[in-house]
């Protein structure tokens, strides 16, 4: 493949093909972290409250066991009375939060928004359990739950009661059809209570709005926006550190909690958003945050699945730098299969990454990256070279977001130091090899192609070919993408050489026992 062909189609990438390497780099708010130590107040009124969590522990055992007494009642009844006598389960919702001390409840638009007969209540934030027994409490809807849910005992049963529809989040693309299907069918049914919906598919802490998934919103049909807040003293959002049960027993030992909910009006969405599920989301999810006063960001379940293991595995905050959407972004990972293997590959890596940061203290200092390639039979020399390059920040350090992209980046490019990609030399690989070489720099400087070839594999590359690509000598000859894309197509064979010698690293720190057989996009046939 010529250079022109590969100059064309990394012109016509997206905005990432420049290659910056700190779009990514930095998040403003943690919509996971929930850290709330305990108090001097707290510990002060722990003895007295005792005999207050004892009172409230038995209203929320005499509330399940009533509604217990509903759903087998519901159970033995002709499906058409079932609705009829699960009711009473609306006030032992309010009972149970009764029992957490949610003595009142600001509500605001209840009564001149939620008299419209609506198929679908979208609530947001989904911070805790408890906001189950409030939509409970006001609506008892039907739920949109994970699969789970229905092997709980009593819940999962009282959801089938409630004509839930229970979802397997790795489903295939005919049973999301199914689902869909079915939620629009109870949706349009006049006589069928409102099918509530948690857009954000997990619990955050309640200070932003993630991304809304598209799911629910497919269906195309007007919807009730619920916003719901916490302002107690306690936030009783269960992620994070308070992921736990027994968290909610410090919220019951609070005196009085607060809980304010905002009803807005029923939106209809227009025929633009019944076509394009993504923009319908968006746009309420920009309707909701404005109205809470809260941001919205781009995290999703997996930014949750992965902060989750961070602390569980007591790790630092700051590994959790980043945000999955835009590293797909970043590494123009389009598919379902392709975002799982690079999600793997990170969970694999923060198994291993107490073993590389040795002080935990959340970076690799040059040391600890040296002390790592001298087990793998990496030499003093090749190892500072190879963290030149990682250290993408030029701070003398490697963070999890810097190796994370390095190992991806060279596991991708050491597929192809020994066979060659049959469909040619495609955009991400240049792009790649690109990334890997300027390191901290604004581009690709003449002087770090010749560190990296020399120390890794001992080789010099001639003089006449590095002037065909860089206008100077020194590390201030630097040359940008669509260059470097002429030299790397032309002078591959040399330039490859470093990736074999960095990935051996890269399969030391992750013990990898083959490079993972990751897919390259295809470039356009030339005709």
């Amino acid at each position: 493949m010529s250079s022109s062909e590969v100059d064309f189609t990394l012109q016509n990438q997206d905005s990432h093909s420049d290659g910056m390497r700190s779009a990514f780099h930095t998040r403003q708010v943690n919509p996971f972290e929930t850290n709330t130590p305990w108090t001097l107040k707290e510990t002060l009124l722990f003895f007295p409250m005792l005999p207050v969590l004892v009172i409230r522990l038995l209203m929320l055992g005499t509330a399940f066991g009533l509604a217990s007494c509903f759903v087998l009642l519901a159970g033995i009844l002709p499906k058409r009375f079932q609705r009829t006598a699960i009711l009473p389960l609306k006030w032992c919702s309010r009972w149970v939060l009764y029992s957490f001390g949610f003595w009142w409840i600001e509500e605001e638009g209840l009564e001149e928004n939620s008299t419209t007969e609506v198929g679908i209540i979208c609530a947001a934030s989904h911070s805790s359990l408890l906001d189950v027994f409030y939509y409970s409490y006001r609506w008892l809807p039907s739920f949109v739950a994970k699969r789970d849910i229905q092997d709980m005992p009593l819940i999962g049963w009282f959801a089938e009661i409630l004509n839930s529809v229970f979802i397997d989040r790795h489903a295939d693309a005919r049973t999301k059809a199914e689902y869909k299907a079915r939620i629009e069918a109870i949706a349009e049914d006049a006589k069928a209570p409102p099918v509530l919906i948690f857009p954000e598919g997990t619990c955050t802490n309640g200070k932003s709005l993630i991304t809304f998934k598209r799911g629910g919103f497919e269906p195309g049909v007007k919807l009730l926006p619920v916003c719901m807040q916490y302002e107690s003293e306690m936030n009783p959002a269960s992620v994070g550190r308070n992921s736990h049960v027994l968290f909610l027993l410090r919220v019951m030992m609070q005196w009085s909690n607060k809980l304010r909910v905002q009803v807005l009006p029923v939106y209809t969405p227009t025929e633009k958003e019944k076509e394009d599920a993504i923009l319908f989301a968006e746009n309420v999810q920009n309707l909701m945050g404005e109205s809470m006063g809260i941001p919205k960001t781009k995290h999703s379940l997996a930014d949750m699945f992965f902060y989750q293991q961070v602390v569980d595995k007591e790790l630092p905050d700051k590994i959790f730098q980043f945000i999955f959407a835009d590293l797909y972004d970043y590494f123009l990972l389009r598919n379902r299969e392709e975002r799982r293997e690079f999600r793997k590959l990170l969970m694999r890596l923060l198994d291993k990454w107490k073993w590389v940061d040795q002080n935990n203290d959340g970076n690799i200092s040059r040391e600890e990256f040296l002390g790592c390639a001298k087990q793998a039979g990496i030499s003093e020399a090749i190892g500072g070279a190879i963290f030149e390059q990682f250290d993408i920040l030029g701070n003398q350090s490697v963070d999890f977001l810097e190796l994370a992209t390095a190992c991806f980046e060279l596991l991708r490019l050491a597929e192809f130091v020994v066979y060659e990609n049959p469909d040619g030399i495609g955009p991400r690989e240049i792009r790649d090899a690109y990334r890997f070489y300027r390191g901290s720099l604004g581009g690709v400087s003449r002087d770090s192609v010749e560190t990296l070839l020399k120390s890794t594999a001992g080789l010099d590359i001639p003089e006449t070919t590095l002037d065909s690509y860089f206008p100077d000598n020194g590390e201030f000859s630097v040359i940008g993408l669509q260059k470097f894309s002429e030299f790397y197509v032309a002078e591959k064979n040399y330039l490859k050489l470093p990736f074999a010698v960095a990935s051996v690293l890269v399969n030391h720190v992750l013990e990898i026992p083959e490079i993972a057989q990751l897919p390259q996009e295809k470039l356009p046939q030339k005709n």
